[in-house]
């Protein structure tokens, strides 16, 4: 017996259609009849019940979400706060504001290093501000894409370095900040004298003549150093301002403004007085005198024990009197130093009775020295050598001396007014050879317009090579007045 499929009637097994709900049959939708076999028993699974959970767990598992939430927030407000962009963005704010304390409270500054904050401030602002914004973001873009820290030098718009930058760890490592370090210059000094006590920022430092000495470093801006120089020649003083800028060699110069002069004598060995105090030196001892403070007149004489004991002193004279072909003079009376030594005059002096000449001969060489002073005078005032050159042995000392005396007197403001020249004696004293003895007076005006008298006696030595030339002047006896 077969069953239809749609409402299970009994239908017969050849049925083409079910009598009792008119479906169609076939063999696949009829159903036989079960046999009469005991079937097993059929069981429905029964559900288990879901398991609630407790009160307290619910509180546990709200808490760590709770926790996760408020730890990400901290994390995430660390991460701002942390975050380099904000400290140039303040930094930025500061520069805009003018607001120093807040900008210098962002940089680190080397101690020792000297700095004027007011004008460093300023310098940064009106000049490199720009520039270190631009390198600071470049900075954070690069290592945005790499994903690592970097180091990096900021260069100033002069090319030198003006801060170096590095990365500093945060909060046990997890952030990163940036630390900005303003790098100083060093600051070198050269003095024009030796001893110089040199004084900056606070300190002192104390250095040679031409001698370059870095005495302290130091950041862009305006300061002010200050020297002194104490010498057996007098005191000096100088200060000067200066602005500093970065990639600049930092060296300032000491110009301690003083005059130096050398030394005419007929006694080397005479000692030294300054301003009535010994040197402890003779004249021989020294190279040149000086240098001499310029607003300040400082006396000068010399001593000389004769072999009976006897002291004898040279005129006292000034720094600003002037001097000889040598330089400033120190003669002594030429009797008394007879005692002392002989010298060449001395000996011309002796023999010049024996080598007289034909008078009109003589009367050539003592034209030819009055023509010298004449020219000498104006070659003073107006600092011409070229107006006595001719008249001089080119080869001589006499040359020489004149030359670089004219040539020192370049600067000057000294003014000579020549009142007499007066031939005393002139005499052949070998062949082709004559000394010639003249009485010179004249009227010196120095810097400072004060007129000095001055009567002396000087000895020319003349030689005869087609012309006239002079080969030496030596000093005889020189009074001021």
């Amino acid at each position: 017996m077969n069953f239809c499929t749609e409402c299970g009637y009994k239908v017969d097994n050849n049925s083409s259609f079910c009598t009792s709900c008119g479906s169609s049959l076939n063999q696949s939708s009829q159903q036989e009849l079960p046999t009469n076999k005991p079937k097993s028993p059929q069981t429905r699974a029964t559900p288990k019940a879901k398991k609630t959970l407790s009160k307290t767990s619910k509180l546990t598992i709200a808490s760590l979400i709770s926790l996760i939430v408020v730890i990400f927030g901290a994390y995430k407000g660390l991460e701002a706060y942390y975050d380099p962009s904000k400290d140039l963005q303040a930094m930025d704010e500061a520069i805009a504001a003018n607001d120093e304390a807040s900008f210098f409270s962002m940089i680190e500054l080397d101690s020792s290093a000297a700095i004027d904050e007011i004008s460093y401030f300023q310098y940064i602002k009106e000049n490199e501000w720009n520039a270190i914004k631009d390198q600071y973001l470049a900075l954070l873009e690069e290592e945005s894409h790499i994903g690592s820290n970097l180091s990096r030098e900021f260069q100033s718009v002069y090319g030198g370095k003006l801060f170096t930058v590095k990365p500093e760890k945060e909060l046990f490592g997890l952030f990163t900040s940036y630390n900005l370090r303003a790098e100083p210059e060093q600051l070198t000094v050269v003095s024009s004298m030796n001893d110089a006590k040199i004084t900056f920022n606070g300190a002192e430092s104390t250095i040679d003549a031409d001698e370059p000495s870095s005495i302290a470093t130091i950041y862009p801006g305006e300061y002010t150093i200050a020297g002194e120089v104490q010498s057996m020649f007098g005191d000096f003083q100088h200060e000067q301002e200066f602005t500093t800028y970065p990639n600049e060699e930092q060296e300032i110069y000491m110009n301690f403004d003083g005059n130096v002069y050398g030394i005419d004598t007929n006694q080397p060995s005479a000692e030294l007085f300054v301003n009535g105090e010994s040197t402890g030196k003779t004249l021989e001892e020294f190279d040149e005198l000086g240098p001499f403070p310029t607003e300040e007149e400082v006396e000068l004489h010399a001593e000389l024990q004769t072999e009976n004991g006897d002291v004898i002193s040279s005129d006292t004279i000034t720094q600003n009197d002037p001097g000889g072909w040598f330089g400033l003079p120190f003669y002594f009376d030429q009797e008394t130093a007879l005692d002392e030594s002989t010298t060449e005059e001395d000996e011309i002096d002796q023999t010049s009775d024996e080598n007289a000449v034909e008078n009109d001969q003589l009367d050539q060489v003592s034209e030819h020295i009055l023509a010298f002073r004449d020219n000498y005078e104006d070659t003073v005032n107006n600092k011409d050598f070229s107006q006595v050159e001719n008249m001089l042995d080119y080869n001589s000392d006499a040359y020489e001396e004149i030359k670089t005396y004219v040539d020192d007197l370049e600067d000057s403001a000294y003014s000579y007014e020549f009142t007499e020249n007066e031939i005393i004696s002139t005499e052949e004293i070998s062949e082709g050879v004559y000394e010639v003895t003249t009485n010179e007076r004249f009227i010196f005006t120095n810097h400072l317009n004060v007129q000095t008298d001055y009567d002396r006696m000087k000895s020319y030595t003349v030689i005869e090579d087609g012309d006239f030339y002079i080969t030496e002047i030596d000093y005889l006896e020189t009074q001021r007045d």
